[in-house]
């Protein structure tokens, strides 16, 4: 049998530049598992990611105090970074640091309110139409049906932003490799830390917790 185009699509990334932030609805920010949307309020949600990553609580995070989110040894990729939502609607900045085989980046987010009912995401998510079956969803990828439900920032200022009533979908790390979507690679070891300059006291709907989607020693 003849193999038809045999270069690879994956988008591997070692320039933690490379990865974009997005503001996602927290109402629609969720994954999909069997026949239903479980939304990053839904305990299923945070599950799903620790199988894929990990999962850590931020509840009563101080402001301008980092949080560990994942430390690994070992070659991998990260697909997509979830953020707690924070206490109050005041203007505020996301940072991220990434420690990637021991060299320290850090990234922040223009200022931004209503991050007591948004919710960051560094990295991959995929968007579709707002549909209870997970095979539409899928295949959508990004929204071919549906206008995407979220504000794109790409960390330095820039803003696209479109709305509409898609779901945003947090997918495995190797699902996104295997569609072309940009990870980034560490080859020794990866940490991730994250802080606001305002306070994560959200609690009572899960929605205190942050995750890391990664692939570790494939």
């Amino acid at each position: 049998m003849a193999v038809i185009g045999g270069s690879s699509s994956y988008d591997i990334h070692t320039d933690p530049n490379a990865l974009q932030f997005t503001v996602s609805y927290a109402d629609r920010l969720g994954c999909w598992v069997t026949n239903t949307n479980n939304s990053a309020s839904n305990s299923v949600f945070y599950n799903m990611c620790a199988r894929r990553g990990s999962v850590v609580n931020c509840s009563s995070l101080a402001a301008n105090t980092y949080k560990q989110i994942m430390s690994v040894t070992g070659i991998g990729f990260l697909g997509t970074v979830v953020f707690p939502r924070l206490t109050n609607n005041n203007a505020s900045t996301w940072t991220i640091e990434l420690t990637i085989d021991g060299v320290v980046t850090e990234r922040t987010t223009p200022s931004l309110g209503s991050f007591n009912t948004r919710r960051l995401v560094f990295g991959n998510i995929t968007t579709g139409p707002d549909t209870n079956n997970p095979l539409v969803q899928e295949l959508a990828g990004r929204a071919m049906i549906g206008d995407g439900y979220w504000d794109n920032y790409d960390g330095l200022g820039g803003r696209v932003v479109s709305v509409g009533t898609a779901y945003s979908s947090v997918v495995p790390a190797d699902i996104q490799m295997k569609r072309g979507e940009p990870v980034l690679k560490f080859n020794t070891s990866l940490s991730v830390r994250i802080k606001s300059n305002n306070a994560c006291a959200f609690g009572g709907s899960n929605e205190q917790f942050a995750a890391a989607v990664y692939l570790l020693n494939p």
